[in-house]
Formats: C-alpha cells, structure tokens, sequence
C-alpha cells in the first residue's frame, strides 16, 4: 500500500484564503478513498476539512456536519485558535437568507479578511452573511 501526502496548509487563527479553501475542495472530490486528514498542530483545521469533505462530496446536510470541529475548544466560536468554527458559523448564517452550496458560497460570498475581522471583533456571525 503506497502512501500520498497532500499538503495544504490551515492555520487555526488565520482564515484561509478562499484560492486555498476551493482548492482543498478539489482534492477532496479527487482523491481516492481510505482518506486520513491529519492537522500538525490543531485539530480544528482538520475538523474543518471532514466538515467540507461532508458538505461538498458526501452532501450530508449543514445542519449536521459541524460536530466534526474539535471540542478541542469546547465549541466556543471566539476561542483562540477557533477561526474555522467561524467560517462555518458565516456560511451558516449566510444559508438563512438563502441556501447556497458551501462551494459557490466560498467562490461568490467568502472574503477572508473580512471573516479575520470578525474574528477578531467578534460580532456575530449574521453580521458578515
């Protein structure tokens, strides 16, 4: 059995820029399966990428997938190193108003500067959707 290493950075405090979230979107409609993610120093990162795995390839409802992100932080959206339960929580504020794939989403509406300063500034959500 050989062993494929595909490497594509997260950070855990710095959203990701979108060319990179659609990227890992790719790789992850085109890689074969057994599949292992493995984060280097957080787990978030990782729980974020089994969460767009099942949003975008297994089409398994938003409602259900956030449960990949680590309790590492104890669900807390504001916790340091928590940048990626932002993201998710944006998205799905944004699907509120309107159903839209995480993909096109991520193409059309994600802008990773402003989802940093939310982060930062901590409003909610609803605010950047």
């Amino acid at each position: 059995m050989s062993l494929n290493l595909i490497n594509r950075p997260l950070i855990a405090d710095r959203a990701a820029p979108a060319v990179l979230i659609l990227e890992i979107v790719q790789i992850l409609r085109d890689i074969k399966h057994p599949v292992v993610f493995r984060g280097k120093s957080g787990i978030n990162p990782t729980g974020f990428i089994a969460t767009v795995y099942l949003m975008v390839v297994k089409a398994v409802p938003a409602v259900y997938e956030k449960g990949q992100i680590s309790t590492f932080s104890f669900g807390i959206t504001f916790a340091k190193r928590n940048i990626n339960h932002y993201i998710l929580d944006v998205y799905h504020a944004r699907n509120y108003h309107a159903a839209v794939g995480f993909e096109d989403g991520t193409k059309n509406n994600y802008d990773d500067e402003k989802i940093q300063a939310g982060f930062h500034n901590k409003p909610p959500p609803r605010e950047l959707a």
